[in-house]
């Protein structure tokens, strides 16, 4: 009979091991919470022949895993074409201008994601504007799109992008921050 409690003991000692050896398996697989937040600062710098001439700067704060969107432009009208209305020739019509507005600006969408020692960055840029010169008498829109998925040390500034432009020999970089929040 001893023998049986015995073995009885024996079973529920091995039976408690491997309960706690699972919960504790459990919560160090366990995803980091949802609600930690997370600053990305973001540094876009524009290149003429490797001098740096604009430097702007954005920061977006965002939940682990959740999708930061950062909009900042304005819609510039561009005409279009003209149409004549009412009356004749010979009375004076109304000339009308006809116009399609193009937005311009930045627009930025961001996601970081837990890794062991880094965090995942994901970015996605696009950045639309009216180019100074003005060949043909209608503007020149010039629009550069990046999207990156970078893993990036908590804290240190990092380059995710870089892109020389097309047709001049301008370039363009973006360095990006993370930091947690507490």
């Amino acid at each position: 009979m001893t023998h049986n409690i015995t073995r009885k003991f024996a079973a529920y000692i091995c039976l408690a091991v491997v309960f706690a050896s699972t919960a504790l398996c459990a919560q160090e697989a366990k995803p980091r919470s949802g609600t930690e937040a997370y600053k990305v600062d973001y540094v876009f710098s524009e290149f003429q022949d490797n001098k740096k001439v604009n430097t702007r700067a954005y920061t977006v704060l965002v939940q682990l895993l959740e999708k930061a969107s950062l909009r900042l432009g304005s819609r510039v009208p561009i005409a279009t074409g003209t149409f004549t209305t009412g009356g004749s020739k010979e009375l004076n019509p109304l000339v009308n201008t006809q116009f399609q507005y193009i937005d311009v600006g930045v627009n930025i969408d961001c996601t970081v994601e837990p890794q062991e020692s880094d965090i995942g960055l994901r970015t996605n840029v696009d950045i639309t504007r009216l180019a100074p010169e003005n060949r043909i008498g209608q503007p020149i829109i010039r629009q550069t799109k990046i999207q990156v998925h970078n893993f990036v040390p908590l804290g240190k500034p990092t380059i995710i992008a870089t892109a020389d432009e097309v047709d001049t020999t301008g370039r363009f970089q973006i360095e990006a921050t993370v930091t947690r929040v507490k």
